[in-house]
């Protein structure tokens, strides 16, 4: 299956959403990557078909889903960043609820909800309200709603958020499998989660696409980039105006940083390994950030 999204633009009134979106997608997991403004959402809206572009088109195999419609929509699992439950349901009812609108029969949806609560580790407590649970046992809920049509398009907005540590690498592990037949699109604010099972990348800012590609060549552009040093606290404003800092942890009296750019002479340092984050928080900066506005 190929997802192709062919020079998608959305505005509201004058503001500018998305500007000539353009890639192709087949089989895998794919990371959305962009700060909040980015067009992310807008961007996923448009291929759930909750929201229409203002031009352009989305395709799957070359046939445009305005024509294929429900066809498309059948395709589909999408869990949105919110999502409204219904106070009186509970996590079977509200499944079975989503399984009728998909079209899924009975009989068979009535095994899909068992699966798919199981696979979400909400089976003890299916019989429960939605409304009781907490934001992480809410978003595992919005996740099964996702996938129990068994959707050839998966598309998750913060997917992990409030869940704890083994179930969010628990979840990943198996979307990592699902991605072996399926197109996933991932957005969170979470690199490493992106680093941990995706193939590609995409990588937005300010309503246009800044990067498409596969990671471990994106991340290998950041070899010789990426250092690690020890520094006084007064010291960072000054590393700050050309060096993105990625991580800093105080150490005694000093603060032990992680950066990427040009070497600082002035200062001892480790060349250290790149991971995606490097790359994100690097590229970011320059695009519409500090080193954009020096030149």
């Amino acid at each position: 299956m190929i997802l192709k999204i062919d020079n998608i633009s959305k505005n509201f009134g004058r503001k500018v959403a998305l500007k000539d979106i353009s890639f192709s997608l087949e089989d895998g997991v794919y990371g959305l990557l962009g700060d909040n403004g980015a067009g992310k959402s807008t961007l996923m809206r448009i291929l759930t078909t909750v929201l229409k572009p203002s031009s352009g088109r989305v395709e799957v195999d070359g046939n445009s889903i305005k024509v294929l419609g429900d066809k498309y929509r059948s395709l589909l699992g999408y869990m949105p960043q919110e999502f409204f439950v219904y106070p009186t349901l509970t996590a079977r009812g509200f499944l079975e609820y989503m399984g009728s609108l998909k079209g899924i029969n009975e009989k068979d949806l009535k095994n899909k909800i068992d699966e798919v609560l199981e696979f979400v580790n909400l089976k003890e407590v299916a019989n429960k309200r939605v409304v009781t649970f907490s934001g992480g046992m809410k978003r595992r809920i919005g996740i099964a709603q996702a996938i129990i049509n068994d959707p050839k398009i998966i598309i998750l907005d913060e997917p992990t958020a409030g869940l704890d540590p083994q179930e969010r690498i628990r979840f990943l592990n198996i979307l990592g499998d699902m991605g072996k037949n399926r197109i996933i699109i991932i957005s969170t604010h979470i690199v490493s989660e992106i680093e941990a099972i995706s193939r590609d990348v995409i990588v937005m800012k300010k309503g246009k696409l800044v990067e498409k590609g596969d990671i471990d060549t994106l991340v290998e552009t950041m070899n010789n980039r990426v250092w690690e040093a020890e520094v006084k606290p007064n010291y960072l404003k000054e590393i700050e105006k050309n060096n993105p800092i990625i991580r800093m942890k105080r150490k005694n009296e000093k603060i032990r940083i992680r950066y990427v750019g040009e070497k600082i002479e002035e200062i001892e340092n480790k060349k250290v390994l790149p991971t995606l984050e490097d790359y994100y928080v690097y590229n970011n900066n320059k695009i519409g950030g500090k080193n954009e506005k020096n030149n």
